[in-house]
């Protein structure tokens, strides 16, 4: 009829036998592949990912020449399966893994065995796809590096806030407990390295600047970039730096709040005491307990425990919403 028409075409490629028949869309330097259902979902991430990776990669001083393949899987339970074709026994919490320097695993967040935010699959994409920048760098760096980098793109960004407003409550909690983990040790607990992982790198952005740690990133065992003659002097400066940021806490410090204290708080780590009223008949995972301030619920991941109505304890743990 004469009027213009504008069309969107998007070109379609098999995946590896087994796999799901794709759809992509290109972004920069990446191409997102994911089932015909999720099309609009790969307009999405390009928009985001077109305005955040360049800018991550030009911070962390790599040159990006390949393209990364994201294949979005349209279940968990495929993405597992995929996982376990390389021999890897998947973690029930793993969003996506990055695999050398050009492909990136994941799962749509409609997904109909675990549904999530578009955010989180953002946030995965991001993360993995500073693993593969890493990768690129061709030397072995450490588990703490790896994870502190890949886990701080707001930061790389320069868009969060001031650090000293981040919320540390995990991290003192574990100081407070156990003390301060080592570079070498940190991930013995992954939750505990992932915590402690970022605290290193915003070490040393705030204390020697992005120049010092992307000469680090290409020489992760020379830690005289930092005018240190080993990890042993970079390691106490950065516990140093935690006590400066923090304030020092006392290993086995004390953290003991009221309940309706507690109640208040969005979240961190506390400690309460109580007496337990009421165990759950739907799950005996979770307890009611109740101090002369109120009552909280609490749940115990790791499996019941053997408490009975009228028993007095002390837990400590995270405060969240379920």
């Amino acid at each position: 009829d004469g009027s213009a028409r504008t069309y969107t075409v998007y070109v379609g490629r098999l995946l590896e036998p087994g796999e799901v028949l794709g759809w992509q869309r290109d972004a920069g330097f990446f191409r997102l592949v994911a089932a015909p259902r999720d099309i609009k979902l790969l307009d999405q991430l390009a928009a985001h990912l077109d305005t955040t990776f360049v800018p991550i990669a030009d911070k962390l001083g790599a040159t990006l020449t390949d393209t990364i393949t994201v294949d979005i899987y349209p279940s968990k339970a495929t993405f597992h399966d995929k996982l376990r074709e390389f021999g890897w026994d998947p973690d029930d919490s793993d969003l996506g893994t990055a695999i050398e320097t050009d492909w990136i695993l994941t799962f749509s967040p409609n997904s109909p065995d675990e549904p999530h935010p578009v955010i989180d699959l953002l946030t995965t994409i991001v993360h993995e796809g500073i693993h593969n920048i890493l990768n690129t760098f061709g030397t072995p760096i450490p588990a703490w590096l790896h994870e502190g980098v890949a886990s701080l793109d707001q930061y790389i960004l320069g868009s969060s806030p001031p650090v000293s407003q981040w919320n540390w409550s995990f991290q003192r909690f574990v100081v407070g407990d156990v003390g301060k983990p080592g570079l070498t040790t940190m991930f013995v607990d992954p939750a505990v390295g992932y915590a402690f992982s970022v605290t290193t790198v915003i070490f040393m952005v705030e204390k020697y600047g992005w120049d010092a740690v992307r000469a680090f990133l290409k020489a992760p065992t020379d830690f005289t970039i930092f005018g240190f003659a080993d990890g042993k002097g970079f390691e106490t400066a950065w516990h140093a730096f935690l006590d400066e940021l923090w304030g020092y806490v006392q290993p086995g410090e004390p953290r003991l709040v009221a309940i309706a204290e507690a109640r208040t708080f969005p979240q961190g780590f506390v400690s309460v005491e109580g007496t337990v009223t009421w165990q759950t008949q739907w799950d005996d995972r979770i307890y009611f307990l109740q101090d002369e301030t109120g009552g909280i619920s609490t749940f115990h991941s790791e499996g019941a425990i053997p408490l009975e109505e009228g028993d007095r304890i002390k837990i400590s743990g995270l405060i969240g919403q379920y």
